[in-house]
């Protein structure tokens, strides 16, 4: 008897959406946290004072520049655990 023969199919499958449900929103959250709060907090520099290529100070440029890295990161990442899950839902046995 191997490990997997203690359990019935229906339990490994509940196991495995339990997993990708875990990584998906995991990838949700590093979305949120990494790309979506970044983004708003640097919203109003660019959009309420004036409209988007107007005269932007250096320090705004540098703003940005300092943010895209992490935001990129975060969207990424975000992308690469939402395959992991979708890959842990593809092992679902019929």
């Amino acid at each position: 008897m191997g490990k997997g023969d203690s359990i019935g199919k229906a339990a490994r499958n509940e196991i495995r959406k339990i997993r990708a449900t875990y990584w998906n929103n995991l990838g949700v959250a590093i979305m949120a946290g990494g790309f979506f709060i970044p983004y708003f907090a640097l919203y109003p520099r660019f959009y309420e004072k004036r409209g988007f290529f107007d005269h932007i100070p250096l320090a705004d440029w540098i703003a940005v520049g300092t943010t895209l890295v992490p935001m990129s990161f975060a969207f990424f990442s975000s992308l690469i655990l939402r395959h992991v899950a979708k890959k842990i839902l593809e092992g679902i046995e019929d």
